[in-house]
């Protein structure tokens, strides 16, 4: 994990990069990418300076195509109510990815009744927007924490 380069699309404050920081992955190596400013600020402020965290729109990150082992999201799809920005975020996922690398997906698979904002992508969307890589799903909870509530997560690694 030392030497593994990963960027996290839609970051938010950073917690899924700090508990990559503690399960061994080099900060040198972590980038994490949000479009909300004050989440960024928090971000920068509660990880360790050498995690690179940037502020911007994920379709225009400048980075080059093959440069990351893993691009990950986390919830980010379910707000993505846009189909075609979905495909094309998706897109731009997969060409950051190396050869051997892959995506680390982290979402709902159900729509929650009680957030119309939020619409959750199931595994045949996936295979869809990756057009057929090879995929590895875990459901990793049925009831996670309260502010997901009552609704089913997957996590899924989608191989290059």
């Amino acid at each position: 994990m030392q030497d593994r380069r990963l960027l996290d699309i839609g970051c938010g404050t950073g917690g899924d990069l700090m508990a990559l920081v503690m399960l061994g992955f080099d900060p040198d190596n972590l980038v994490g990418y949000e479009l909300l400013e004050h989440l960024v600020e928090r971000a920068r402020h509660r990880l360790p300076p050498s995690v690179r965290i940037e502020c911007g729109d994920a379709l225009k990150i400048p980075a080059e195509p093959a440069s990351c082992d893993v691009v990950m999201q986390s919830t980010v799809f379910t707000s993505l109510l846009d189909e075609d920005f979905q495909r094309r975020l998706a897109a731009r996922m997969w060409s950051l990815v190396k050869p051997g690398g892959g995506v680390l997906w982290f979402d709902f698979v159900y729509n929650n009744p009680r957030n119309p904002d939020v619409r959750g992508v199931p595994r045949d969307r996936i295979a869809e927007l990756f057009g057929g890589a090879e995929m590895t799903c875990w459901r990793l909870w049925l009831a996670p924490p309260s502010r997901m509530s009552n609704l089913l997560r997957m996590a899924m690694q989608i191989r290059h």
